[in-house]
């Protein structure tokens, strides 16, 4: 017998599930064709070396997807749009109302009874000029009896402005606001049988006067508040 007809019968013997798995081809028999599928397993090589710990393993695929995440974001970013200069235009026309106030003012109660306070406003722009956020606070002798902040916006789809305002109690609401005219804006709250109507404007000192009206029902409007501030 020469050496081919050995090694034949070697591999005879030893059937292919004893060779090395990496050079055998796997035979899946086709139950609808006269032929049989082969495919060949193959290894793929392992992108770390082989000595590499494997926490510095863990550590270089973080590394990599954060760097992928970054790559994807940075596409998304460039597509957020700018404020349009109608936009900036219409959130100018508040600008009248930044800055620190103070001043005092007077109101009447649910009682009827009117009383004096004296009143702060600090105003500034937030959110690199989106937002208007107003803080007030009155007191009277000492004591706080009025604490609000309200954040003014203007939505360019609408082309209206909007009034949020919150109180120290927890209350809040959403109002609508209009600038009737140079450094003069108008807010209203709608109320169960009420209408009440704030007017902001800057007096011919530059100071700033705010107004209150009341309209109940058909009755006349009637004035329930009042206050004048200084800028600092």
């Amino acid at each position: 017998m020469n050496q081919s007809q050995k090694r034949g019968s070697a591999l005879a013997v030893l059937g292919p599930s004893m060779l090395p798995s990496p050079l055998v081809p796997s035979f899946q028999p086709a139950p609808h064709h006269a032929h049989a599928k082969c495919r060949f397993f193959t290894r793929h090589p392992s992108p770390f070396p082989p000595n590499l710990p494997q926490k510095r393993k863990q550590m270089i695929k973080h590394i990599v997807l954060s760097l992928a995440c970054l790559l994807v974001s940075i596409p998304l970013l460039a597509q957020i749009p700018v404020m349009s200069e109608a936009h900036k235009e219409a959130l100018s026309k508040l600008d009248f109302m930044a800055g620190e106030w103070v001043g005092s003012g007077w109101m009447f109660t649910q009682a009827g009874k009117k009383e004096t306070f004296e009143q702060t406003e600090n105003i500034q722009w937030k959110l690199d000029g989106a937002v208007l956020m107003i803080e007030g606070q009155g007191k009277k002798e000492g004591k706080i009896v009025h604490d609000a902040l309200a954040i003014i916006s203007y939505n360019p789809m609408k082309e209206e402005y909007g009034f949020r305002s919150y109180l120290a109690n927890g209350m809040s609401g959403d109002y609508t606001a209009k600038i009737l005219a140079e450094n003069t804006l108008e807010w209203t709250i709608e109320a169960p049988g009420r209408t009440i109507t704030y007017l902001i404007t800057l007096n011919e000192k530059g100071q700033w006067h705010e107004k209150g009206m009341m309209k109940m029902g058909e009755k006349p409007a009637f004035q329930f508040f009042e206050m004048t501030l200084d800028k600092k």
